[in-house]
């Protein structure tokens, strides 16, 4: 017990120091809407009044509305904003690409009005899979971006599964090939020693997922997810909490 807690007034002190938390939103499939409870409940009832977040494939569309939302607690509007079609299935192998193409056009949309100054002070950083001359894969994180548009196309760099996403093997961006930041260990770019870190993904409290999960996804499924990831991290709010101090 001591040595737990010499370890737990270590993070303590290093996040005061420090002066932030960082937030790491790991791979999601079609999981996403789990992870996306997670935050949203982090978001509404926990304080982190500084932190920096690493978004991963799904994780990445996370760590956006994490960064630009308000609120993250009604799924009817989250949907409502990035699919806007209470009867839209997604399908791992059907659809996804239209899917990821439907979810860039509407957050685009909605987030046209931010100025670029404004993207480029976020403290956000996507991870992706970079194909350097279309074979060696390498992964990198990006952490300045141009504006929206130059975000949200790096958001759909780090979740593009090949083929699924499209009918290349890869996304091609400023000339750049890129394919899911989920495809390769990148427990290197997410990791700051002596700093607070939460890692959310779907396996964090231990909850077991139906096998059709991974497959198929509609607006129910979707919504019983959230709220999901929503009541098992208020169940573990104390686990949070003593984390960040």
């Amino acid at each position: 017990m001591k040595t737990l807690f010499y370890i737990l007034l270590f993070y303590i002190i290093q996040s005061r120091v420090a002066g932030y938390v960082n937030i790491n939103v790991l791979g999601t499939g079609l999981y996403l809407p789990y992870s996306l409870g997670v935050l949203g409940y982090i978001k509404k009832n926990i304080n982190i009044p500084e932190y920096k977040i690493t978004g991963i494939s799904g994780g990445a569309w996370i760590s956006l509305m994490y960064c630009l939302e308000d609120d993250l607690s009604d799924y009817e509007k989250i949907w409502s904003y990035i699919v806007d079609e209470k009867d839209y299935k997604i399908g791992l192998n059907r659809q996804l690409g239209n899917y990821i193409d439907k979810v860039s056009k509407n957050l685009t949309k909605r987030y046209n009005y931010i100025e670029p100054d404004v993207i480029k002070s976020l403290p956000i950083s996507i991870i992706s899979t970079k194909i350097t001359n279309k074979i060696i894969p390498k992964n990198v994180k990006i952490s300045e971006f141009d504006n929206i548009e130059d975000l949200i196309e790096h958001c759909s760099c780090s979740s593009y599964i090949p083929y699924l996403s499209g009918k290349s093997i890869y996304k091609k961006y400023k000339g750049e090939y890129f394919i899911d930041g989920s495809i390769y260990d990148n427990k290197e770019y997410i990791k700051t020693e002596g700093i607070p870190n939460i890692d959310i993904h779907r396996k964090m409290w231990g909850r077991n997922f139906d096998i059709s999960n991974i497959f198929y996804s509609d607006y129910k499924t979707s919504e019983k997810l959230f709220k999901y990831g929503w009541d098992d991290t208020e169940k573990n709010k104390d686990e949070i909490e003593r984390l960040i101090g």
